[in-house]
């Protein structure tokens, strides 16, 4: 009995092991002979063979409804592979091919042996990889003085960034917020209203009028704003501290949040995002420290601090409030415990929200934004544009008049190449015919679609793509990158010509050459991504499935206490597959969130934020 059970467990392995090759193989880039030789397709045979036997040893045969999320999750992540492979290689993702299709199925076996080792085994263990955790004494001996430390540490760190940079990354949009202002009088609604006067403050009032130099008043800006996202990752830090996460996820933490380029330069890129991005790790930890706080300062300051925290959360960002009453609602729907305490604070902050956007906003002569609706009709405009500028599509003569009357330049789709950002074509939207019969635009986006869905998937897939696929050889010419970089830094973009522009000169290059040089050329030719392993790591992809694996650990474990936070997460997600293009800055929420949803899912299901 024995002898037949090793047997079928050899014969399993052998089978799935065949699978998990061919779904390799057929998503593998060749790079050299040798990887594509039949000597090393053997090999990677054999050590699948030797990995499934394993597993069968640490897996125990999960529940029927276990297998489910397994199975779902698998599905998901295998879609998103092949897709995304199907994308690099020619272009599209051959939603209608059946060897996409086998590819999938194929590589489920991997992906759902995998996924049961990290729910099984890899979050039980890796808790516990160090047998002498450092943190039981940091987290009980001098923490006050062990955070200041480490968020004077982090600081330090990011400093020689700002010197290569000084007075710090002028580039997304600050220089029209200021050009604008410097114009008019007034604020630009395009952008939000609080990051502009911001700018003003520091820059114009603070830097030319107190400093006589523009220099000075956005370095106190830069730095302001690198000490609150410091603060935040600290938060993060300690919060990891309290719950006694394995010492070696914490120091790699650490030494992200530190050392990782990508981290300094955000904190000195003058865009919105960043400050957005601090108040969410704030409210994000204030949430779950809830003992702690109410311990200390009673219930209803806990509330009063997340209702100031969501506040400042949707005024620092326009889709901010979209964000958080995303939030609000779904945790309405799924919350058990909390529901009423969550409602008041969506009441309040909604309130305070709807005062601040209306006789305030337009007390500090806020404009608004004439071509809102064609931020909001990115994937739509894409789609449509992918299908007027094809041939051999379904498309009657009128829609396509319709098209071209909505979208004027949608036949550069193809033509241009520019497939990864909307900005080109959402320039021209008519808005006012958008706005005059809304509803025929969305008749004609329907039944484009219903004739012409492989064209519609493949136009979102290119907008999208940066999010959920990460190639480690380069980026897509077409897809992720687009014309941008997806981490812009200043010296990319002098806007020497652009009218609109309040120009600001970066002086880094004569201080610190050496190091303007070095983070140029990070922005430009993203090393990181020649590093298998590393690259995956460092990409949006990878939060991107650490968040599906959170999701399906709640699920799994019942745990209802972490909804809200969820919920919130899951909105940032809905605005970038909805956004204009993918870049660092939108992902950077759900990377800084990474360490969060690890910790909670590695300190188990007993703990929760209610004690």
């Amino acid at each position: 009995m024995l002898l037949r059970k090793r047997s079928t467990k050899i014969l399993l392995s052998i089978l799935l092991a065949g699978f998990s090759t061919l779904a390799l193989k057929n998503t593998s880039i060749v790079v050299s002979n040798f990887l594509n030789s039949p000597g090393f397709v053997a090999l990677l045979f054999l050590l699948l063979i030797i990995f499934f036997m394993g597993s069968f040893k640490l897996i125990t045969i999960p529940p029927k409804n276990d297998i489910l999320i397994y199975i779902t999750i698998s599905l998901l992540i295998g879609v998103c592979w092949v897709f995304g492979f199907n994308l690099h290689v020619v272009g599209s993702v051959k939603i209608n091919s059946l060897v996409t299709w086998v590819t999938i199925v194929l590589a489920l076996p991997l992906l759902f042996t995998l996924i049961a080792l990290f729910y099984q085994w890899g979050l039980k263990y890796l808790n516990i990889l160090l047998n002498q955790n450092p943190l039981e004494k940091l987290a009980t001996k001098e923490p006050k003085k062990y955070t200041i430390f480490e968020f004077i540490l982090i600081f330090i760190c990011w400093v020689p960034t700002l010197i290569a940079s000084f007075p710090g990354n002028y580039v997304y949009d600050a220089g029209y917020q200021l050009a604008y202002h410097v114009a008019t009088g007034n604020y630009d609604l395009h952008q939000p209203l609080a990051h502009s006067l911001l700018l003003v403050l520091f820059v114009l009032k603070i830097g030319k009028e107190i400093f006589h130099s523009y220099h000075i008043g956005l370095l106190l800006y830069t730095v302001i704003q690198m000490l609150t996202l410091a603060f935040s990752f600290e938060l993060i830090l300690m919060y990891m501290r309290k719950k006694r996460v394995s010492g070696l996820v914490y120091i790699l933490t650490l030494l992200f949040f530190t050392l990782v380029p990508q981290n300094p330069l955000m904190a000195i890129s003058a865009t919105k995002n960043i400050l957005y991005v601090a108040f969410l790790n704030i409210f994000v930890i204030s949430f779950l420290l809830k003992n702690e706080i109410i311990n200390r300062w009673g219930i209803k300051s806990y509330w009063v601090i997340l209702g100031l925290l969501a506040f400042l959360s949707a005024a620092i960002m326009s889709q901010g409030i979209y964000i958080f009453l995303f939030g609000i609602i779904l945790s309405l729907i799924l919350e058990k415990k909390n529901r009423r305490q969550i409602f008041i604070l969506g009441l309040i902050v909604t309130s305070l929200f709807s005062i601040y956007n209306g006789p305030v906003t337009k007390a500090l002569r806020g404009v608004p934004y004439e071509r809102h609706s064609a931020e909001m009709l990115s994937v739509p405009i894409m789609q449509l544009s992918s299908v007027e500028s094809s041939k051999n599509v379904l498309l009657t003569n009128n829609q396509r008049r319709l098209i071209k009357e909505y979208i004027p330049n949608s036949n550069q789709y193809y033509k241009s190449g520019v497939q990864a950002i909307s900005d080109p074509y959402k320039d021209t939207f008519n808005s006012k015919k958008f706005e005059s019969n809304k509803l025929e635009f969305i008749k004609l986006w329907v039944k484009v679609g219903l004739n012409n869905f492989s064209k519609y998937v493949d136009a979102f897939a290119k907008l999208t793509a940066g999010i959920w696929y990460a190639p480690t050889d380069n980026r897509f010419p077409q897809t992720i990158n687009g014309p941008h970089q997806f981490i812009e830094y200043v010296t990319a973009y002098p806007h020497t010509t652009d009218p609109y522009w309040f120009h600001i000169n970066n002086w880094g290059n004569k201080i610190f050459p050496a190091g303007s040089k070095f983070l140029d050329w990070y922005t430009r030719d993203y090393p990181y991504q020649k590093i298998p392993i590393i690259s995956f790591l460092m990409s949006p992809a990878f939060s991107f499935i650490l968040f599906i694996l959170f999701i399906g650990w709640q699920i799994l474990t019942k745990n209802r206490e972490y909804v809200f936070i969820t919920s919130i997460l899951l909105g940032v997600f809905g605005t970038l597959f909805l956004g204009p293009i993918v870049l660092y800055r939108y992902v950077y929420p759900l990377i800084c969130m990474g360490p969060v949803m690890l910790t909670i899912m590695l300190k188990g299901r007993k703990e929760s934020i209610n004690g």
